[in-house]
């Protein structure tokens, strides 16, 4: 039998308050129930929350932060549906743009050797990858990875499950919103969490 006490403290979380939280630091940009603080940019219906997941169902355009962040550590556990899927997380990027934005960087999330690569969207960067390293890091679609992404000052840096994978030392842009990008494939994702890093 349950004692009175336990039993209350249970009911009292209510349905899907036993998510874990964010790391110490860090905050939740994804509560696991609702699209809250995100808006939709040259996209519809394509983005949605499905048993406490965050789904990138095909289409186009993009799901941006409602904040901008500059100097941040971010962290997205996810998985590719869709085996070969192209996608990309957006950093520091303007919300200007006919389909995707276009002033900001883009960290590559391609279901291959590209993942983690830094892009600039509308604007030239520098950046180094390390393919092998991908190939030897990442999972298969339908397996989770984490993603970690670094940016201080002009410097970012990409982990995959551990493994760094880019970096580059060419962001111009301070400032911006992270955004996740469609670009026709199913990804899921379990967690986002970031957290500010001081200058």
């Amino acid at each position: 039998m349950i004692p009175s006490t336990l039993l209350l403290a249970v009911l009292a979380l209510g349905p899907g308050d036993d998510r874990p939280k964010a790391p110490e630091g860090f905050t939740a940009l994804f509560d696991g129930k609702s699209l809250d603080g995100w808006k939709p940019v040259n996209t519809r219906d394509n983005f949605l929350v499905r048993d406490g997941l965050l789904v990138m169902n095909r289409g186009s355009g993009w799901l941006a932060t409602e904040k901008t962040f500059g100097d941040f550590e971010l962290r997205l556990r996810y998985r590719f549906v869709t085996p070969g899927v192209d996608s990309g997380v957006f950093i520091r990027s303007s919300l200007e743009g006919k389909n995707w934005t276009n002033k900001g960087y883009q960290v590559q999330n391609m279901d291959n050797e590209t993942l983690g690569m830094v892009v600039g969207m509308g604007l030239k960067v520098k950046s180094e990858k390390k393919p092998d390293v991908v190939k030897a890091a990442k999972k298969p679609a339908g397996e989770w990875n984490d993603l970690t992404i670094v940016a201080k000052g002009k410097h970012a840096e990409v982990t995959l499950n551990g493994k760094l994978v880019a970096t580059s030392d060419d962001l111009q842009v301070a400032d911006g919103h992270i955004g996740l990008q469609a670009e026709g494939g199913i990804l899921e994702f379990q967690r986002i969490d970031i957290k500010p890093l001081d200058k």
